[in-house]
């Protein structure tokens, strides 16, 4: 079910889909992240 409160991740290198899934309520602080996609790896501020 698709629900309008949550989304997707995206890297912020190439602007693509991680595999993260965010919630209205979620809150990141300094999160591993990883691109499938462009194969960067940094912190997501």
């Amino acid at each position: 079910m698709h629900n309008a409160q949550e989304q997707w991740l995206l890297c912020p290198v190439c602007n693509h889909k991680t595999r993260i899934k965010l919630w209205q309520d979620t809150v990141i602080e300094r999160l591993p992240l990883y691109c499938p996609k462009c194969r960067s790896f940094g912190f997501d501020p």
